[in-house]
């Protein structure tokens, strides 16, 4: 099943950079948290192997001039906080710890582990420096498949930045390494037959973890990346809330080329799209769904308040067909949803603060201006996601969705379950919480003095250490 947690945690998706300068100033810091699994498989033997790992990691590391800061955390049935970022002043006491950590046992719940270290380590008061443009860093340790999903966790914590090292020992899946780990994998991922492996490693992952903080791995070519003209964004920001919620809720619509350029593909899209809503929670009070086709006019299928049922929505869904039209007038449809479904007499609960949610499925470059919808849809912070098919352009779609990160290709209709796997966890962050924006930043003119400076409204935001996505193209 998909990951649920109790935390609410805001990630602002807009990735801005500053200066090298910055780089410079902070010299080698960082913030790294090892989250250890201590499960019965393990055993006192090989957690006494892993004791020394952590321990010749953190010394080799915390060599010369630097400004490392440590966590740990042990998973297993629960996860447990052996000591946080700013528990500890001097290394003697970081290597101390390690040293005389206990032995845990349990199961293998490595999903569970991660959602803890999000609501418990990566906050302000547990000594995280996010907010100041400090890398985060966290370096994973088991020895065999989770017993829960790590998929969602591990994306949120990827969108938002963090820094993902995967170790992986015995009987650990090499798929849900992947999950885990950042890109690229061949510096980010260890996959170990057996624990006496564990010492051999220690000089590469070392190697890594100095080399992710460098500011080729953070994106910045040429020192500084191009924040001149009128760019809406604002800083990646993680906020965990004191308020513990189970929430899942959204208003989604579905956006849909009815024209004629898209009526190779349309049965395999409609298919797509029942089956993303199956998999979801409907209802009145949990995930409401409208749907609206554009061509040469956009017209409203189904808004979000015809239908409560799963089983309705799935049947008008599966009884679509093409509109016809030439063309593709993405920027009045835009227009034509936010003026007549993200409001409340088409059903939406966006002034009761419901997260708003846009699924654009594009076969083709629009006929018409976009801008004007899209910075609609960004004030507004709806979070728009865009599918691109077959002839779709790139380039639009990244300027309508809200990320980046939010933009899925596929290239040939058979890629459209996987793509889906992509975009399912996204929209079930976004309805649980996990993930939100702020409202958005017009920045007109370029900075290089501090990263706060990119987002002034939010004393939580923090800068972006090196950047990793999900992949969004599928060939």
């Amino acid at each position: 099943g998909l990951f649920v947690t109790n935390t609410c945690v805001l990630l602002n998706l807009c990735k801005q950079w500053a200066s090298l300068h910055l780089y410079v100033k902070i010299g080698a810091a960082a913030d790294i948290i090892f989250l250890v699994d201590s499960s019965w498989s393990i055993g006192n033997e090989h957690f006494q192997l892993v004791r020394e790992f952590l321990y010749d990691v953190v010394k080799q590391l915390d060599v010369g001039e630097n400004d490392f800061r440590f966590g740990l955390v042990q998973f297993s049935g629960s996860p447990h906080s052996e000591f946080q970022l700013n528990t500890y002043h001097t290394l003697q006491d970081v290597l101390f710890h390690i040293s005389h950590m206990p032995y845990m046992g349990g199961g293998t719940k490595t999903g569970q582990g991660l959602e803890f270290l999000i609501r418990n380590h990566l906050t302000k008061t547990a000594g995280s420096r996010a907010s100041n443009g400090i890398p985060q860093i966290i370096i994973v340790l088991t020895d065999g498949r989770s017993q829960d999903d790590v998929a969602l966790p591990s994306s949120i914590l990827k969108t938002a930045e963090v820094n993902m090292f995967a170790i992986g020992v015995q009987d650990a899946v090499e798929w849900e390494l992947k999950e885990i780990a950042s890109d690229p994998f061949d510096t980010h991922l260890f996959n170990l037959e057996n624990f006496t492996a564990l010492h051999g490693i220690i000089g590469d992952l070392v190697a890594s973890i100095r080399s992710s903080m460098t500011p080729e791995m953070a994106g910045v070519e040429g020192g500084i990346k191009d924040i001149t003209g009128n760019t809406i964004c604002s800083a990646v920001a993680i906020f965990v809330s004191e308020e513990i919620i189970s929430q899942e809720s959204a208003d989604i619509i579905f956006l849909i080329d009815g024209s004629k350029n898209g009526a190779v593909t349309f049965s395999a899209i409609r298919d797509f799209i029942a089956n993303l809503i199956e998999r979801l929670s409907v209802g009145a009070e949990l995930i409401r769904i409208g749907v609206v086709m554009f061509s040469d006019e956009a017209r409203t299928i189904f808004s979000l308040n015809s239908y409560t049922q799963k089983v309705d929505i799935l049947e008008a869904v599966k009884a679509l067909s093409i509109l016809g039209g030439e063309e593709a007038n993405i920027g009045d449809a835009l227009d034509f949803v936010m003026q007549n479904h993200f409001t409340h007499s088409g059903g939406s609960r966006i002034e009761e603060g419901v997260p708003q949610i846009l699924v654009l499925i594009s076969n083709i470059e629009s006929s018409d201006d976009v801008r004007e919808g899209v910075l609609a849809m960004k004030q507004a912070s709806i979070f728009s996601f865009c599918i691109g098919v077959q002839n779709a352009d790139n380039a639009e779609l990244q300027q309508i969705a809200t990320d980046a990160s939010f933009v899925f290709t596929a290239l040939d209709t058979r890629n459209l379950g996987e793509l889906q796997e992509l975009l399912l966890p996204n929209i079930v962050g976004v309805a649980q919480r996990l993930i939100l924006l702020d409202a958005p930043t017009i920045l007109t003119e370029a900075t290089e003095s501090t990263r706060e400076s990119i987002n002034p409204q939010s004393i939580h935001a923090i800068p972006p250490p090196p950047a990793v996505h999900l992949p969004t193209t599928l060939t």
